[in-house]
């Protein structure tokens, strides 16, 4: 998330998909696309940055801007990556087989 005031842009980039640019003009429309994406069950990214997405996202949530649950994607080992969903008041993971039944692997650009 790139921010200047309060406009900037959501960037989005990995895999075999091109970089996608979603730009917002103040912190409402910011807090929209985010709505959008964590209601689509987009995986936040963990890590890299500090703070990183899955930090930006649960410090909105925890000043209430913005409501989970959210679902996380994290390194876990060299070529390994963990979906984790954060449910407010649960205390451990549930494991699932496939990850494409439960998360969205598309960005929704609507």
């Amino acid at each position: 998330m790139h921010t200047e005031a309060s406009s900037g842009e959501l960037v989005f980039a990995g895999g075999d998909e091109p970089r996608h640019t979603l730009k917002f003009s103040d912190q409402s429309a910011l807090y929209r696309q985010l709505r959008q994406l964590l209601a689509s069950r987009l995986p936040v990214a963990a890590g890299g940055m500090m703070p990183g997405p899955v930090d930006e996202v649960a410090a909105l949530i925890a000043v209430g801007c913005l409501e989970g649950p959210y679902v996380e994607l994290a390194w876990s080992g060299p070529g390994q990556w963990i979906l984790r969903e954060h449910i407010e008041g649960a205390e451990v993971w549930r494991k699932v087989a496939d990850s494409a039944d439960w998360v969205n692997v598309k960005l929704p650009l609507n």
